[in-house]
């Protein structure tokens, strides 16, 4: 089993993600005039919590296993992609053979526009 570590960036980047998930609705929710406001925007924060929580999970999944199905080369870097939902995630990662570890050095993460 390999040790997984983050890059603040990384840590960085997820928090961002989440954040401007939980942001977009409610403030799209805010002030609606509906009488389930509260209950749409609290919905939209526990789904944002799962989404970080899927996330990480999917890493740890991914990296923790001695051979990584699916990786690629990208320079230094290796490379693997997975959906959390219908979100697309990159995650580049190095790691250290001798000290069975593994480091995520950069994600992406696909956001999707909200449409009315």
């Amino acid at each position: 089993m390999f040790k997984i570590y983050y890059r603040e960036a990384v840590i960085s980047a997820i928090t961002s993600f989440i954040r401007a998930y939980e942001e977009a609705f409610f403030e799209l929710y805010r002030d609606s005039g509906l009488v389930t406001e509260q209950q749409i925007i609290e919905n939209y924060r526990r789904s944002a919590q799962k989404l970080n929580e899927q996330i990480f999970s999917e890493i740890e999944n991914y990296l923790s296993v001695r051979h990584v199905l699916g990786r690629k080369e990208h320079r230094q870097w290796h490379e693997f992609t997975f959906y959390v939902g219908s979100r697309l995630v990159t995650v580049y990662y190095t790691t250290e053979d001798a000290e069975a570890l593994r480091i995520v050095e950069m994600i992406g993460i696909e956001r999707k526009p909200i449409i009315f």
